[in-house]
């Protein structure tokens, strides 16, 4: 139970920020998605990294709450199935170190998990060569929000793995999560980007162009 209170507040803690920047960007006059630009399509005289940090927190801060929200499902779930403390010192005891018990485990199979997720990408796509290279990226865009970065080398955008057909594959992908496999610096990162239209240019909100050796 005691484990319960420290997520609920946990919770809490998350709502309080998450509020506090949406706030903050009413206050603004954009919101959370409101155009960074005016009507002729000049940027609007306000802090637009600011903005665009803002917006990006408010997304890590959901995706936080989320996986929150799940653990104290689980918990509650447990606690129900366990049934309340009978009193006994011995017995709450037991309680708790099987919920420690039960916490370790799941870490450990989690940790396990991307261990193992992470050994099959590199094997699955060290031999694969990119087939372009991203060479800017808008941070307030869907490439950037996915966490692609300047010098990312694409390996394969969805089922498409060369420039003939990507174009093809970004726009059939639209509102839709994709996979992203790139390699950064000799490793390669498995991304989820979703293409969408927003403030900037196309769908995605970055540059690509064709991957040379000899770059």
């Amino acid at each position: 139970m005691q484990k319960l209170k420290q997520l609920n507040e946990q919770k809490l803690k998350i709502e309080e920020k998450i509020d506090e920047l949406v706030n903050w960007l009413d206050e603004q006059g954009v919101g959370f998605t409101g155009s960074l630009l005016d009507k002729n399509g000049f940027p609007i005289n306000k802090d637009l990294y600011k903005i665009r940090d803002c917006r990006i927190e408010i997304i890590k801060l959901g995706n936080d709450h989320k996986k929150l929200m799940r653990r104290i499902e689980e918990r509650l779930v447990q606690w129900h199935k366990n049934g309340q403390p009978r009193g006994k010192e011995n017995e709450k005891q037991k309680e708790k170190e099987k919920e420690k018990e039960k916490e370790k485990e799941i870490e450990k199979e989690e940790e396990e998990k991307e261990t193992k997720e992470h050994t099959k990408l590199q094997e699955e796509f060290k031999d694969i060569q990119p087939f372009a290279k991203v060479d800017g990226v808008l941070s307030f865009g869907p490439a950037g929000t996915a966490g692609l970065q300047n010098g990312d080398n694409l390996i394969r955008f969805g089922t498409s793995s060369s420039l003939r057909t990507i174009a093809t594959e970004v726009n059939s992908s639209e509102g839709i999560e994709t996979d992203l496999i790139i390699k950064r610096k000799n490793l390669v990162v498995k991304l989820k980007i979703i293409p969408k239209r927003f403030e900037g240019k196309g769908l995605l909100g970055c540059h690509i162009t064709p991957f040379s050796l000899f770059d």
